[in-house]
């Protein structure tokens, strides 16, 4: 109908081409700049592509083999039940399977700039062999965003091999220069963000899943910064993992705590023992209002035991004020204190 011509008019003037799932954008107002671009610093260009055509072709049998060789393993790895050695292979990054689909944006995000900055290589090189651009666009299919070029494939297969193959290597040799922008910029981003952070000073902990066992008042908050596991020094993501690995082979330890703090914020009730064995102290609901029940592990002291054997404590104030971590009493140097150990299941542990 009439109505409908403002739209069709709308999608000419701009280019738009909108399908079922997909939206196409093309447009030739970017040819002028283009061709001022690759026709200027000729022998710039000329050594620019040459190197690239080089780089392309003498990678071109690694990464064939490095393809040939992942789908290799994926089908290896889908009928044995063994597991592969880690390597220099490929992986597919697959939103929902084998990466997180909330960060679907990072993904659509670095495949759009990866693709505009591959065909911009061909319409740069095909401006400077003098093979007509017709215009550039961008595809987005679903939600992947792809760009591409139109060019006069008459005028290209008329153009000598080389010539050719500077053109054809072009997009290949700008996502190499681009990954390899990418991977100094992730090495050296710890030195350039270095005076804004502290760095090798312990870990952050950003996020707790809600059902984590160490969400809540006895475990650890958004924006803690774990300094220590237990006696184990915390100073990057490397000793996290290797301390949590030491605390799971070793048994839980305890904290030294002045006589006063535990008289003081005992709340202690007859012991009780739990569904899974454990020995308890404190009201059923003692844990949600970050209380634990520790228990005094005796030692060769010379200070009569004037404690009882079992205390409910607010789990992080005794941890914060305690003098260091023990196995025994005879371990608290510091008169007045004692051995607290929490009494822990090892999902909790």
């Amino acid at each position: 109908s009439c109505s409908h011509i403002p739209y069709l008019l709308f999608l000419e003037n701009t280019g738009l081409e909108i399908k079922t799932f997909s939206i196409k954008w093309f447009t030739g107002a970017f040819n002028r700049p283009l061709v001022k671009w690759g026709t200027s610093r000729s022998k710039f260009w000329t050594i620019w592509f040459n190197v690239g055509t080089i780089v392309s072709i003498l990678l071109l049998p690694i990464a064939s083999f490095m393809l040939i060789k992942t789908v290799v393993l994926m089908f290896v790895s889908g009928t044995r039940s063994e597991t592969i050695e880690p390597g220099w292979d490929l992986e597919p990054m697959i939103p929902g399977v084998n990466v997180p689909f909330a960060d679907i944006q990072y993904y659509a995000i670095t495949l759009g700039l990866c693709s505009i900055v591959h065909e911009f290589g061909h319409a740069l090189a095909a401006t400077r062999e003098d093979v007509q651009l017709y215009g550039v666009g961008l595809l987005l299919v679903y939600i992947v965003p792809v760009a591409f070029v139109s060019l006069n494939s008459e005028q290209l297969g008329q153009r000598p091999m080389q010539n050719q193959l500077r053109i054809l290597c072009a997009g290949i040799w700008h996502n190499i220069v681009l990954a390899v922008i990418a991977a100094v910029g992730v090495f050296i981003s710890a030195w350039l963000w270095a005076p804004l952070f502290y760095i090798n000073s312990g870990v952050i902990v950003t996020e707790i899943l809600p059902k984590s066992p160490l969400l809540g008042p006895t475990g650890l908050l958004a924006n803690d910064i774990v300094h220590f596991v237990n006696d184990c020094p915390v100073k990057n993501n490397d000793d996290w993992y290797n301390c949590l690995l030491q605390t799971v082979r070793q048994s839980s330890p305890g904290y030294c705590v002045p006589q006063g703090l535990v008289q003081e914020y005992d709340e202690s009730i007859p012991i009780w023992t739990m569904p899974n064995g454990e020995i308890n102290c404190c009201r059923k609901d003692g844990e949600a209002d970050g209380k634990l029940c520790f228990e005094m592990i005796e030692g060769a002291q010379v200070v009569p035991l004037q404690l009882q054997q079992h205390s409910c404590l607010p789990a992080r104030m005794i941890i914060e004020q305690s003098k260091g971590i023990c196995r025994s009493s005879h371990q608290c140097s510091e008169p007045g204190t004692y051995c607290m150990k929490p009494t822990l299941d090892n999902i909790t542990k």
